[in-house]
Parts: structure tokens; C-alpha cells; sequence
């Protein structure tokens, strides 16, 4: 661990005795701000019913987290032994309420909060604040709407389990509810919007709904590290800042038990590397600040801890919401998601999310066309993602036929959990072991579906090298072709599908056309091979019949045709995508109507003899 971090917040310039070297100014008062916030889709009325420790709060909690990310902690290669993943800060910031931010008991729930959750050493030191930000600096006012009287606040994520959370509450209760939502980035803004406008469609809720979504970020080049460990602090802030002037003293994360337990599944996987978003001593910890902070009784609460991934999706299921589960996003890479693949399909995230999919049947709910990798079948090419895919898949089998001294001798930091649950210990260990053993037993499940799915597959051999597939079957991972055995195939920069020609040649070679270049490639070079048998493999067939029917494939187009899976257009993207490199869809989404289509241009020499 590095020589603490000064975090010198607010417009104040900063004191002559502050080294600049190791000082970051953060500043989210307009017009010379690096930490922007603001609030959308308030009413002005409500907003002026604002105390000022709300809006210390919220800057508060802004400049912890902006400062989060400015300084860089262990990669994932964690060097030097881990040392630099944890970190040492001093915030020295202005507040409208000194006293109340003085208090001893406030600092102390303040700093073992923040430390839990990012393994980070935290001091603070506040001053009066002499320039503050105007109310309308941080808000966008709705000057249509009238005062909102909610029932009930909830953060909001655009997620499975907040939507579960929506729709539980929508269908067995009558209140209002506002919904929170940090934007940090707006992939998130449009999928949010999207989402709630098709949920107040479906459950005719619209004027139980009030959705406050909150930007908050910083200049970009002020980024160094993009762990964000204290982004559930500021998350909990918001949503207990607009419970405050509701007059409510609780405020909802909806998260399943698994996650928020996070209990390791690997030795190297420790502290606050296994994230504690949710975690009930963390929850636990904001209950007791935000008590201190505003004098009343504050809780902040999950009432899915005891529900699975796969229970959470059967909510939904039950609820009639079951068409908004592909508008959802799982996914921890957000960020670098795109059009053709919200979720990239090999992050934690979104493993949880297919098997707990596949175990409650619900396939059709969640399109594969939505992730770039493909579970089960697709190869998965890195090293670390196939690794992290077979802990998962290794800790659920665990977990499935664990016993109770079994789960507790080897995750010791279940006893934190205990103790910060509101059932007697007693009981809770039981119930604790339950959800784990219950989640264990679902994830085998949804293994099993996926090996029955699969017969003919294993029955011919064709495994698919790398995928989830082989790592259930305990097939070894198989080292990919070394670059010098492939190829040289160099696609001129922004090269998409459509501007290549794939012209099949003969029984097992093709040649690729890129603007004015030609490549030969055998089938084998593809990865379109049968070692077994030495033979172009059934996918390499596949690409066959569609050069044969012109890039367009229908039940009907050939005899062939009538043999394909839905498995095997998968397999031929995937193995497409890994020759060429490209992180695009080769393959238009099914069309019943037309079939499947090609994104290019593919022929069939028939001037070759076989």
C-alpha cells in the first residue's frame, strides 16, 4: 500500500501546505466542477423540501466515489502480492451541517462502513463550507409535476433482481414508488428508460411510478481505476435522501443471496476482491450512518437475501413479466457492450444469469443473439474468463452437495453475514446454508438440461473445444493455434461483416475476399475440423449449405438443411467471429419468416471438382 491519497473537495482553493503531487482536487459546484451531479424528473416543491445534510449527503457520497476512481489499486495480475489493492485516503470536505459530520459516532460508522465494503483505510476531515451549490445546480425540475407521495423508495439498476423487486411489489401492493437509478454512463440511461416505460405498459402502472435517475460522474481523464467499490454507498445515499423527504425511513436494494453473500470461490479471491455491494453487514453499516446522520430510525434493506439467482427469475415468471426479462442487463461490462451483444456472456454476471435462465426453462425469455459469447457452446478464448467460468461452475456443484459444517469450515467470512442478519443466529445459519445448498442444486440443474440437450453432440464427439460444454464433460482446455499456424489474414481497420466474401473452394478450403486482398484458408485453419476423424467438421458443412443457398438458410433450402440445430448456427459464429477476429455477429438474429442470413457475402466455386 502506497503513501496516502489527499482528496481536496470542493471549490476552495487548495492550502499551500497540500502537496499537489499526491493532492486531487475533486469539485462538484458549477462552473469550474470535475464531479457533476444531477437529478432528473423532480418536482420543484419537493426538491426544496431539501434539509442541507440531504445535500451533504449526496455531495458526500459524490466525492467518495468520483475519488474511488482516481487512483489506481492492484490489477489483475496483482502485483506485488496484492499489496497496492488496498488503498489509503483523506477526504477533507466542506459540509453545510459541521457538527453533525463531526460527531465521533457519525466519522466511526462512516469510516468501518466505507472499509468493509473496499477494503480501503479512509480518514476524514470536514470543514464549514463557505460556497455551495444552488438546489437547481443539482436538479433538473419536472415543472409539470405534482408532489409525489410515495409508499416506498427503491433503487432502481435496470437489472433482473430490481425488476423482480418492481414487479413482486407492484403486483402485491397498492402504494406509489419512486425508483432510483445512478447513470454513470448512457448505455445504462437508455436501457433504464427503456425498461420501466415497457414495465408501465404491461402492469398499467404509470401513475404508481415516479423515476428519478441521477447522473453522477466526473471528467473523464480524471479515471484511473474502474473497480468502483463504493458505488453502492452513493446508490444507498440517493435512495435515502429521497426516502428523508418522503418521510419514510426505509429504502430497498432488491439482490439475490448468492450475490450479496459472495461468499469466495476461489482462495485468491479475497477481501473486498469479492465484491460487497449488497452484503448485509454493509447494509447493515449504511442503516446505522444515515440513523446518525438524520436522528431517526433509518434502515436500508434486501428483501430478496433469501432467493437465488434462479428464484429471482421465477418471481418474474410469476409476476406475467416474463417479456421484459431480454430488456434487462446483467452484465458487468456495460460499458463495452454493444448493439449486436448487451452482454458480453463470460463475466460472473452473466454466467449466473444463463444458468439460473436455463434452470427455470426460460430460454426463449433471453435471446442468445443478446451475448457475444454463448453459453454453452461457444469457445471461450481467454484464459481468465474460462478460468473464472469453471470456479463458478466448480463452486455451485460444492455448494450443491455441501453440509453445514462444510460451508462454514471453508467460507469463514460466512460469520460476518450472521451477525448482521435481523434472524437469530441459529436460525439464520440454517438458512443461509439452505440458500446456498438450494443454489448449488438449481446450477446442477440447469447443467444437467444442458448435457441432455447435448446427447448427439457427445454421442459424434463434436464437443466444441473451450466451451462450457467441455468444462462440464471435464474435457482439458485446448490451447488455441499459435498465431504463426493461422492465416495472415490483417483486416483493414473498421472492417465489419458486410465488406467480406467468404467463396467456399472445393470439399475443405475457402478463400476470403477484404477490399482488394484474397486469403486462402484450409477448413482446419478455420477451426472447422474434425481431428478425430481428420475431416472438414459438421460446422464447416453448415458454412457449405449456406454457399450453396447464397447466404440465405431456411428449413427447406436443402436436404442438408433439414439436420441443422439452432446449436450449430452458434458454433459457425463462433468459430467465424475467432478466425476473423471480429466481435460482430456474422449471423442476422432468426427470422422465421426467412430463416437465417449471412452478414456477408458468401459464394460457392463451382468450377472446383471435389
Amino acid at each position: 500500500m502506497d503513501d496516502p491519497v489527499d482528496m481536496w473537495c470542493g471549490p476552495d482553493d487548495l492550502p499551500r501546505q497540500f502537496s499537489r503531487r499526491r493532492t486531487i482536487c475533486l469539485n462538484s459546484v458549477p462552473s469550474s466542477n470535475n464531479v457533476h451531479v444531477k437529478i432528473e424528473n423532480i418536482a420543484t416543491k419537493l426538491a426544496q423540501n431539501l434539509p442541507p445534510i440531504v445535500l451533504d449527503l449526496i455531495e458526500v457520497a459524490s466525492y467518495i466515489y468520483a475519488g474511488d476512481q482516481c487512483v489506481v489499486r492492484g490489477g489483475k495480475t496483482l502485483p506485488k502480492d496484492g499489496q497496492d489493492w488496498k488503498r489509503e485516503f483523506r477526504y477533507y470536505l466542506p459540509v453545510r451541517c459541521l457538527q453533525i459530520w463531526q460527531d465521533e459516532d457519525v466519522k466511526a460508522a462512516l469510516v468501518s462502513t466505507l472499509r468493509f465494503l473496499s477494503d480501503d483505510y479512509f480518514e476524514f476531515d470536514f470543514r464549514q463550507a463557505r460556497k455551495t451549490a444552488k438546489i437547481e445546480d443539482y436538479f433538473d425540475f419536472d415543472q409539470g409535476k405534482p408532489w409525489f407521495d410515495a409508499d416506498q423508495v427503491m433503487l432502481f439498476s435496470g437489472g433482473l433482481d430490481s425488476l423482480a423487486g418492481l414487479a413482486e411489489t407492484v403486483k402485491t401492493g397498492s402504494g406509489k414508488i419512486v425508483l432510483v437509478s445512478h447513470r454513470p454512463a448512457p448505455q445504462t440511461d437508455s436501457l433504464q428508460r427503456s425498461l420501466l416505460e415497457d414495465f408501465a405498459q404491461l402492469t398499467d402502472s404509470k401513475k404508481r411510478l415516479l423515476h428519478v435517475p441521477v447522473w453522477i460522474n466526473k471528467d473523464a481523464d480524471l479515471t484511473r481505476d474502474t473497480h468502483q467499490r463504493t458505488r453502492s454507498f452513493l446508490y444507498a445515499s440517493l435512495g435515502v435522501a429521497l426516502a428523508h423527504v418522503h418521510n419514510l425511513n426505509q429504502a430497498f436494494f432488491f439482490e439475490n443471496g448468492i450475490t450479496s453473500s459472495n461468499l469466495a470461490i476461489s482462495p485468491s479471491v479475497l477481501g473486498a476482491r469479492a465484491s460487497r455491494t449488497t452484503h448485509p453487514r454493509t447494509l447493515k453499516g449504511f442503516s446505522l450512518l444515515f440513523s446518525k446522520l438524520f436522528d431517526r430510525a433509518f434502515s436500508v434493506e434486501n428483501p430478496y437475501f433469501w432467493k437465488t439467482k434462479a428464484d429471482v427469475i421465477r418471481t418474474i415468471l410469476d409476476c406475467g413479466a416474463r417479456e421484459l426479462i431480454r430488456h434487462t442487463s446483467s452484465c458487468s461490462r456495460v460499458r463495452t457492450s454493444d448493439p449486436l451483444g448487451r452482454h458480453c456472456g463470460v463475466c460472473s454476471q452473466c454466467v449466473g444469469r444463463r444458468l439460473a435462465i436455463l434452470a427455470n426453462s426460460a430460454e426463449g425469455d433471453d435471446p442468445e443473439e443478446h451475448y457475444r459469447i454463448r453459453l454453452p457452446l461457444d469457445p471461450i478464448p481467454k484464459d481468465s474468463e474460462r478460468a473464472m467460468v469453471e470456479l463458478i461452475v466448480k463452486s455451485a456443484r460444492e455448494f450443491g452437495k455441501t453440509t453445514p459444517g462444510d460451508l462454514y469450515g471453508n467460507h469463514p467470512e460466512a460469520i460476518d453475514i450472521l451477525s448482521s442478519l435481523t434472524v437469530k443466529a441459529d436460525r439464520s445459519a440454517g438458512m443461509l446454508f439452505e440458500l446456498h445448498q438450494r443454489h448449488g442444486q438449481q446450477v446442477c440443474g440447469a447443467l444437467g438440461q444442458i448435457v441432455a440437450s447435448s446427447e448427439q453432440l457427445i454421442a459424434r464427439g463434436d464437443v466444441p473445444a473451450n466451451s462450457l460444454l467441455s468444462m462440464i464433460l471435464g474435457q482439458s482446455p485446448e490451447e488455441t493455434p499459435a498465431p504463426d499456424e493461422r492465416p495472415k489474414i490483417v483486416l483493414p481497420e473498421g472492417t465489419r461483416w458486410k465488406d467480406i466474401t467468404i467463396e467456399v473452394v472445393g470439399n475443405d478450403a475457402a478463400k476470403i475476399l477484404v477490399s482488394d486482398e484474397s486469403y486462402a484458408a484450409s477448413a482446419s485453419e478455420m477451426g472447422f475440423w474434425d481431428k478425430r476423424k481428420k475431416l472438414p467438421n459438421r460446422i464447416w458443412d453448415l458454412l457449405v449449405d449456406f454457399a450453396e443457398a447464397g447466404g440465405v438458410l431456411h428449413i427447406s433450402s436443402s436436404e442438408r438443411s433439414r439436420e441443422w440445430r439452432p446449436k450449430d448456427f452458434q458454433r459457425l459464429r463462433a468459430g467465424l467471429k475467432t478466425f476473423l477476429q471480429l466481435e460482430d455477429d456474422p449471423l442476422h438474429p432468426y427470422d422465421p419468416g426467412t430463416g437465417y442470413k449471412t452478414r456477408f457475402n458468401v459464394l460457392y466455386d463451382r468450377t472446383v471438382k471435389s
